[in-house]
């Protein structure tokens, strides 16, 4: 058996969509002549949203060793302010990232008192502390390579991988590629730099994570990524072409459908207790993602359509803008918002109770990990986002759903009408699942795809 060492800060118990991408290679490695290693977190920085999952650590081979290793998080500024009394102000941004406070906030030309000067003086270097470049698991990443060099040593691995975010990580494996030579693949679940979601630095940041993404990539002996435009993205950056960039999906995992036979001849969707029809969207909405359905809910009832049949359950995290267009409409009752996650068996128990399967995506090269397991849970879905994008061509391709234009108020509001209407109907002309398409993305079949990429390059090196 090869060894193989994955540094995967989000691994189960930890929950949320970051941990299936590893944890199912790491389950699935095995058969294809790779033994896993893994290193991971016992908690994450920022505000726990991710929670816990402990049902995820049944997919963990017995025999896969992992350390968790605690994320370092120094807080310098709030501890000398609390010492001497101060109370800066504190703007926490997307990141979870808080950025030095702004004194006499409404900028002025009168000079700065000395005790403002001096404050300001003291707290900037301190800032830097708190929140180091890159991202806030840059002091885990670089604790984790004394361990990593040490497992790598003694258990004679072949090939380090890391997959991100969070981006430090990759500063980890070309630090490790240098001291042990060993050869490091990345694998990119999210765009970095070219990331329209949750990515919004600075000038100055930018184009320093823009200069060391372009370093790091052209030292890694890999590049995986799981859609072609984030793929792609990669490869123009990078100097050095004399490499593999691979693509390899997210997927579906078989062992999660046990009754696939009966899923593939499609169960009808059960009666709600309350009779409504329920769309459900389990996970993270950012924002402005829910907005499209709001339009079309306020031109249906302008045209005197009875919306009482239907039920929004969102599953996570709706951004707090949306949560409060939702609570202030006329339509807040159709909604039942959920801010707690819930763990993977209940997800998947939810997907195959529901009507419909809501995928709400605003840019056209965005994709969705839960697309995967919709493909599986026979249910049919109906997206908002890019007809022609990626999310929106996978759904044809599979043909498991409709995808209308954000834009498109209309062909939104004619299509809950006939949900609301018709539903069996509208089932049976979205819901044509092509299982060839489908196998595809079988998270098996995919742990393949990445055992043949870890032996292509330890074979080079």
């Amino acid at each position: 058996m090869r060894k193989v060492l994955f540094i995967a800060y989000y691994f189960p118990p930890i929950g949320g969509s970051g941990v299936f991408r590893s944890v199912k290679f790491v389950k699935y490695l095995p058969e294809f002549g790779w033994q896993s290693y893994v290193i991971s977190t016992d908690r994450p920085y920022g505000d726990g949203a991710e929670g816990r999952d402990e049902t995820l650590l049944t997919d963990i081979p017995l025999d896969v060793h992992v350390w968790r290793v605690p994320t370092p998080q120094p807080q310098p500024v709030y501890r000398l302010a609390r010492l001497v009394g101060w109370q800066p102000r504190q703007d926490v941004t997307t990141a979870g990232t808080v950025v030095a406070p702004a004194d006499n906030a409404g900028a002025t030309a009168a000079p700065l008192p000395l005790a403002t000067r001096l404050r300001r003086a003291l707290l900037t270097p301190l800032y830097l502390v708190q929140n180091p470049p890159v991202d806030l698991a840059l002091y885990w990443a670089l604790r984790i390579v004394p361990l990593a060099r040490e497992i790598i040593r003694r258990e004679q691995i072949d090939v380090v991988l890391t997959t991100v975010p969070p981006w430090s990580a990759l500063i980890a494996g070309a630090l490790l590629r240098r001291l042990t030579g060993r050869p490091w693949v990345a694998d990119f679940r999210d765009p970095w730099t070219d990331n329209e979601f949750t990515y919004a630095p600075t000038p100055r940041r930018r184009r320093f994570d823009e200069f060391l993404e372009r370093r790091l990539l052209d030292r890694a002996d890999a590049v995986i990524s799981v859609t072609p435009p984030c793929l792609e993205g990669l490869r123009r950056k990078a100097r050095r072409a004399d490499k593999p960039f691979v693509l390899i999906p997210n997927g579906w995992d078989r062992d999660d459908f046990p009754d696939l036979a009966a899923v593939r001849k499609g169960l009808p969707p059960p009666v709600s207790a309350d009779g409504r029809i329920v769309l459900l969207h389990p996970g993270s909405a950012y924002q402005g993602e829910p907005l499209p359905l709001l339009a079309a809910l306020d031109r249906l009832a302008a045209e005197g359509m009875a919306l009482d049949h239907l039920c929004f359950h969102f599953i996570g995290y709706v951004h707090p803008a949306d949560r409060q267009a939702i609570l202030a409409s006329p339509h807040a009752h159709l909604f039942r918002l959920d801010p707690q996650r819930v763990p993977h068996d209940e997800a998947l128990r939810l997907m195959r109770e529901a009507h419909v399967l809501l995928l709400l995506r605003k840019g056209p090269g965005a994709s969705s990990g839960k697309i995967f397991e919709y493909m599986a849970a026979s249910r049919p879905v109906l997206g908002s986002g890019a007809p022609e994008g990626m999310a929106g061509q996978m759904v044809r391709a599979c043909g498991i759903g409709r995808v209308v234009a954000p834009e498109d108020v209309g062909e939104m509001a004619r299509v809950l009408r006939q949900i609301i209407t018709d539903y069996d109907r509208f089932a049976a002309e979205v819901y044509r699942p092509n299982w060839v398409e489908i196998e595809k993305y079988e998270r098996r079949s995919l742990a393949g795809d990445l055992a043949t990429t870890l032996d292509r390059i330890c074979n080079r090196a």
